[in-house]
């Protein structure tokens, strides 16, 4: 009998996103979601945890002469050190972050799983006590905190700021200038505004944001677009893309079960591994937002994204 490889994948998802099972209303929207739904839930939800790694230290030149800089002295180094050493970050994120789905009946403004800064320019905001709250699950919440953009080996230090401060020019302006070769903000090819402009405003980047459309930033003349960007639903569309891949692959190993079995002999063997006549599959994170299949008796890994 042939396994529906897409309905494995989605019972993966229903069984390991970290929904509140609990809530009947939560639950029934989880388990009515088709398979592309749930893995733009699952990459919302992993993209808003930081994979502990290692990670080269890069101080914005604003952060360095910020005086709640020195003040803060303390947490911050502590912060800093956890970092670059690739120590756990996840005390210090948002508690919303254990909200993997919210009601899609909200406004992407008002949903709990959605980080729509993060979605729309790959900015995290990190809470920088040392002091744990009694549940001892997160640090102590409160202002200022730390802005940050996380890469595979590399994290850009943007500035101390506020939780007012999420629509700040100040944000973009260091984006844009600050680490230009690692493209933090993508500058659009011919076009140009007057040096004067900024495009929209903080107010207008507010109300566009809220609503889950992208707004772009000038700064002396040039046009800088995210380095990420919402989607209607206020996920991002690295979710959608990483989504439909993911999709389409599952639909490709499939094909390879169903009509082209040899293939897969002739993988295994490359492998130095031998496929077997009965094959048994499992669905598995191999690490966050790397997805495949495994074929258990020829320890054979199929990845799918």
């Amino acid at each position: 009998m042939t396994v529906d490889l897409m309905e494995m994948a989605r019972a993966w998802a229903l069984a390991t996103l970290p929904y509140d099972r609990s809530d009947k209303t939560i639950s029934a929207e989880v388990h009515g979601m088709n398979i592309g739904a749930l893995l733009r839930a699952y990459h919302n939800w992993r993209t808003r945890l930081v994979e502990a790694r290692p990670r080269r230290l890069h101080l914005s030149s604003a952060f360095s002469a910020n005086p709640d800089a020195a003040s803060l002295k303390g947490d911050l180094d502590a912060l800093l050190d956890k970092i670059a050493t690739g120590q756990d970050l996840t005390p210090h994120l948002s508690k919303r972050i254990k909200m993997v789905v919210d009601s899609s009946a909200k406004k992407a403004a008002t949903r709990d799983d959605l980080d729509l800064l993060l979605n729309e320019w790959e900015v995290h905001h990190l809470h920088i006590s040392r002091q744990y709250e009694p549940s001892g699950e997160f640090v102590e919440r409160g202002d200022p905190l730390l802005f940050v953009v996380f890469r595979e080996a590399d994290a850009y230090v943007i500035d101390l700021m506020t939780h007012g401060d999420f629509n700040r020019d100040h944000i973009f302006r260091i984006l844009a200038l600050e680490w230009p070769e690692a493209k933090l903000a993508h500058q659009l090819q011919g076009i140009s505004v007057p040096e004067v402009s900024t495009g929209f405003n903080e107010a207008e980047r507010q109300r566009l944001r809220k609503r889950a459309f992208n707004s772009t930033f000038a700064i002396a003349g040039n046009v800088y677009a995210p380095a990420g960007g919402l989607t209607g639903a206020g996920t991002s569309t690295k979710a959608s893309l990483f989504a439909n891949w993911t999709t389409q692959r599952i639909l490709e190993v499939q094909d390879l079960m169903n009509n082209r079995p040899h293939e897969l002999v002739a993988l295994a063997h490359q492998e130095g591994r031998i496929w077997p006549k009965v094959p048994h599959l499992v669905f598995e994170e191999l690490r966050p937002k790397r997805l495949a299949f495994i074929e258990t008796d020829a320890k054979l890994v199929i990845p799918v994204s």
